[in-house]
């Protein structure tokens, strides 16, 4: 398997908001939230964003307490952590403000635990007016939506899908080093019910057998009926022999 990132339609938007939010006007609002289920790329496309753009990313951590927060921001822009939360705060907040780097936070379902975890990550972004993009699972943005000071923040949001047959199609056509028949690529797209990691673990599978077989190319007539989960043995006739 190539390790390359497939330009899906998620990681388009999610490309579109980081945009959005980095030549917003000053006067506006710059926090972005992304949010879906489990396993739809959500984490491969913020590293792929970070990368692209030099943002910041962190991700949060289920003992996160604003100290916690603080210092992993601080050590990702090369800020030696303080003692104390207000220098930590008032050093991030003037970097950010002088850069304008786009501040990341994945996992963030974990900072609607403790209201000042939110109430800190929106004074980074009121103080420095850097943009920022959080993100959490499917019910990631009805949660926020309770916390009024910080939802009254969000100019942009990002529901992450699942992958569709022209996504995976994408995916296999960067990440494979087979070629797959249309036919096989449906039937991922159909069994994998649109999970990207889902998808590229079937595209692995495949991609092993192959290799191991000297094929090229895969159509759904040569895979037959075996599993594109992985499953050792599953599909498999026996041989005999047993009792």
């Amino acid at each position: 398997m190539r390790q390359v990132i497939a330009q899906t339609k998620n990681l388009h938007n999610l490309a579109e908001v980081g945009q959005a939010l980095s030549t917003r006007t000053p006067d506006l609002p710059g926090i972005g939230l992304i949010w879906g289920p489990a396993g739809h790329g959500k984490t491969t496309a913020a590293a792929w964003f970070r990368d692209r753009t030099d943002a910041v990313y962190v991700r949060a951590q289920a003992l996160w307490t604003p100290s916690g927060m603080l210092s992993a921001i601080c050590r990702e822009l090369d800020i030696m952590p303080a003692a104390r939360c207000s220098l930590m705060l008032d050093t991030i907040v003037e970097r950010l403000a002088t850069t304008q780097r786009l501040l990341i936070v994945d996992e963030a379902d974990y900072l609607l635990r403790s209201g000042r975890l939110l109430d800190t990550l929106r004074d980074l972004h009121d103080v420095s007016s850097a943009p920022v993009i959080v993100i959490g699972m499917a019910d990631f943005r009805r949660r926020v939506a309770s916390r009024e000071q910080f939802a009254g923040r969000i100019a942009q949001t990002v529901e992450f899908r699942a992958a569709d047959l022209d996504d995976v199609r994408v995916t296999a056509e960067a990440c494979c080093e087979v070629e797959l028949a249309d036919d096989l690529v449906e039937r991922i797209t159909r069994e994998t019910q649109g999970s990207m990691r889902r998808v590229k673990v079937a595209l692995s599978v495949i991609e092993s057998w192959a290799d191991r077989r000297g094929c090229k190319r895969v159509s759904l007539a040569e895979w037959g009926d075996q599993p594109i989960d992985g499953t050792v043995g599953a599909g498999r006739k026996p041989t005999g022999g047993g009792r």
